[in-house]
């Protein structure tokens, strides 16, 4: 027996081996991201971006991602979900906008794995095609604010009579603070946890250079401010016809 040629042949073998070991999971994962993206179908378009740039910055942070930047995914970073802690930028904020889209296009039901392989895929796909301010006017137009109120212009509507626009830096506070749990900080059933988180938001305001700590704390000593439920209009009269001087405070 050669036995030169034999373990050369065994040194192949167990490199063959290893490299199978390697990729395999990355081209399991892989063939499982394809197969996400073929069940949602066509995939999203991105929105158009309407909003003020402070107050998507503002959304931005209310999602606890930090830098205004997605930083792409690709399939094998799914691998990472099972690591407690690593996130890159953005995720947070593409994982909402994807769980926001499909539940609008009413793909967010059926089987648990099909849901969460679709879920997974277009997180991914976002990460790589949208921008952080799209991402961010996703859940501005999206987003459950409570008061059965989607998206911040009817949350601005029903909670002040007002378009986002015309929101104080205090109300605009309060509705980002609502987003984190729309029961636990309701206004109308729990005035002090939503005042408490009001005053959070307004920290991060400040932290992010869109308030100034003087009016941060001048609009903390302001009452919440809510309108009763169901006492606006929605939405709250055209914006062309309500000069500035007759706008709401």
């Amino acid at each position: 027996m050669n036995w030169k040629r034999a373990g050369r042949r065994v040194g192949l073998a167990v490199a063959a081996m290893a490299v199978v070991a390697a990729l395999g999971p990355i081209l399991a994962v892989e063939g499982l991201y394809r197969y996400g993206v073929r069940s949602v179908g066509e995939m999203p378009s991105p929105p158009e971006v309407r909003a003020s740039p402070e107050v998507l910055r503002a959304l931005w942070d209310e999602s606890g991602d930090r830098e205004f930047v997605v930083e792409p995914k690709w399939p094998w970073d799914l691998l990472r979900w099972f690591e407690r802690g690593r996130r890159v930028n953005g995720e947070r904020s593409t994982t909402r906008a994807a769980r926001l889209w499909l539940q609008q296009r009413n793909l967010a039901g059926g089987r648990i794995l099909r849901w969460h392989l679709r879920y997974a895929a277009t997180s991914v796909w976002l990460s790589r095609h949208w921008t952080a301010a799209q991402l961010a006017q996703e859940r501005y137009d999206l987003e459950y604010f409570g008061r059965d109120a989607f998206g911040l212009e009817e949350a601005a509507a029903k909670y002040f009579c007002k378009w986002p626009e015309e929101l104080a830096p205090s109300e605009l506070a309060l509705l980002l603070g609502v987003l984190a749990s729309p029961g636990a900080y309701s206004p109308d059933l729990y005035p002090e946890a939503a005042l408490k988180r009001r005053t959070y938001v307004l920290g991060r305001l400040v932290e992010l250079g869109l308030v100034s700590p003087e009016e941060s704390e001048r609009e903390g000593r302001c009452p919440l401010g809510v309108v009763p439920a169901g006492s606006c209009l929605v939405p709250p009269g055209p914006r062309e016809s309500r000069p500035a001087t007759d706008r709401p405070r």
